[in-house]
């Protein structure tokens, strides 16, 4: 165990890093310190200077590009970015100390966000993001745990581990994962072009944020039986703007984070004229599961190798084939005893006991305008399916968006239930029938890359069509049925059996539309 004033952090050949080690300038100002948090290439301590002040030391195993950034933000006036106050660089290890700042988490807890602060927030995370961008850098770890308040009120950005130069060709083995708040383009482990990591995946991430807690007091205004009048809902523009950001698909969010930081403030302009549908409290409750597990994860492969190999060394162990023939011999008469001897009365009264103590209210119906399915977890869709995952009933007329990416979905006639889905994203899963889309009258966004489809001719059908991303469908070879998408303002079609010269038809049939592929 190591002492109160020490902490360890390990590395390679498990370095050990106390604070008798600590830079001279750092050590003259540290006297006792409280961990607040340790991992294995960072520690994070919080100690009273000399004049009593709060401060952070941040101790993090040597990142040349953090330690670049650091350098340039201490030189910076940008207060949307959380500033060093020193910096030492040391034994592999770099030390940097950081004024104290109330974390946005503890922020909320204090109930005191309007929907005006929310607007403000959002643009003040794509201004600390834009002054990283112009220095050729990625953030790539921005989730509400890395989110500061400024004496101000404003909001910066802080914590820069995972920082890296936009000049390098990022490995997915150099990541880590904040769930929920991360790009999907951090899980995709394949090398195309649909991996790509650049500055819109801090884009997808700052508005995760923003969205995260639209959703919350959109749901705790709902679970409050709160009276959801015009004055307390996040207004649909807004919702629109920070969807089209964080678009599960990097074609179709804004161009740039400047792109998307000039949207917001349009908007803020046009509505801080009504303070009275603008300047509402917002009903946020910390605890809930969206800020769980807020702490980064490295990214692994989906399936390991070595360890599969290791569980099939297991199973051909003496112990473990022992252990198999004696369940196989003891189960079935366990099977037989519970059938022969164990009378029927005796279980009556505990099934009827059961059916009392089950008796409750009515079930929940959840007004749910988004829905996203966790990676393979389900091979279809359906109304019962998405309620089981929910643990309560949906309202299906209110599903708008609904994500299922990286499942192994391959029937979606269960789609029909949900007449009024406006987005919808499937990529990387098993399907070769879309039928069922013709069904869907109000669809403009339609994400199904990385399937087995090769008919789309009932597209056409779907007239309120604007962004389809028919990628790396390799099978998919005929370009009619996509000459007749009048309103098509994107289409992708990387890695698809469409010709160069099929390329060309489209883009003279289709002028307004952008095609990527």
């Amino acid at each position: 165990m190591p002492k109160r004033n020490q902490t360890t952090i390990k590395r390679r050949k498990d370095t050990t890093i106390t604070t008798k080690f600590l830079p001279n300038k750092i050590r003259k100002i540290v006297s006792s310190f409280e961990n607040i948090y340790v991992s294995n290439n960072t520690c994070v301590l919080k100690f009273f200077d000399k004049n009593n002040n709060i401060k952070i030391l941040k101790i993090s195993v040597c990142n040349k590009d953090e330690y670049r950034l650091l350098m340039i933000l201490k030189q910076s006036d940008n207060k949307y970015l959380l500033k060093p106050e020193i910096i030492q660089k040391q034994n592999e290890f770099i030390y940097a100390v950081f004024p104290y700042k109330k974390t946005l988490i503890e922020h909320l807890s204090s109930n005191n966000l309007t929907f005006y602060n929310l607007v403000d927030l959002a643009i003040d995370l794509c201004l600390g993001i834009i002054f990283i961008h112009k220095n050729k850098f990625l953030h790539l770890d921005i989730s509400p745990d890395n989110i500061f308040v400024n004496e101000d009120n404003s909001f910066c950005i802080g914590d820069y581990s995972s920082v890296q130069k936009t000049v390098k060709k990022i490995k997915h083995a150099n990541l880590y994962l904040t769930p929920g708040f991360s790009p999907p383009e951090f899980n995709s482990l394949s090398t195309g072009s649909q991996t790509i990591i650049n500055e819109l995946s801090d884009e997808y991430s700052i508005a995760k944020t923003i969205l995260s807690i639209c959703n919350i007091h959109n749901k705790q205004t709902i679970d409050n039986n709160t009276d959801t009048n015009e004055q307390t809902k996040i207004d649909k523009k807004f919702i629109n703007i920070i969807n089209k950001a964080c678009s599960e698909v990097q074609a179709f969010r804004y161009a740039s984070v400047y792109e998307f930081k000039n949207a917001l403030v349009t908007y803020g302009k046009k509505n801080k004229t009504r303070p009275d549908t603008y300047n509402f409290n917002l009903n946020i409750n910390t605890s809930d599961s969206l800020f769980d597990s807020l702490k980064t994860i490295p990214i692994t492969k989906k399936a390991d190798d070595a360890v599969t190999n290791k569980l099939v060394t297991f199973f051909n162990t003496p112990a473990f084939i022992t252990i198999a023939i004696l369940l196989a011999i003891l189960l079935p008469c366990a099977a037989l005893y519970n059938i022969f001897f164990i009378s029927n009365t005796d279980k009556v009264p505990m099934a009827h006991q059961t059916e009392i103590v089950t008796v409750t209210n009515e079930p929940v119906t959840l007004q749910l305008e988004e829905f996203d399915v966790k990676q393979n977890i389900i091979t279809s869709i359906s109304i019962n399916i998405l309620n089981n995952i929910a643990g309560n009933n949906i309202d299906a007329a209110s599903l708008k968006i609904l994500s299922a990416n990286d499942n192994s979905i391959t029937d979606i006639t269960g789609i029909t239930a949900f007449k009024n889905i406006e987005e919808l994203y499937l990529s990387s899963n098993k399907i070769t029938d879309i039928d069922a889309l013709t069904k869907l009258k109000k669809l403009n966004t339609l994400v199904i890359s990385s399937n087995s489809i090769d008919n789309i001719s009932m597209l056409p059908q779907i007239q309120t069509l604007k962004n389809l991303d028919l990628s790396y469908n390799q099978k998919l070879k005929n370009i009619e049925p996509l000459l007749k998408l009048k309103s098509l303002k994107l289409l992708c079609i990387t890695d698809t059996g469409i010709t160069q010269k099929d390329i060309l038809k489209l883009k003279k049939a289709l002028p307004y539309c952008e095609i990527i592929y």
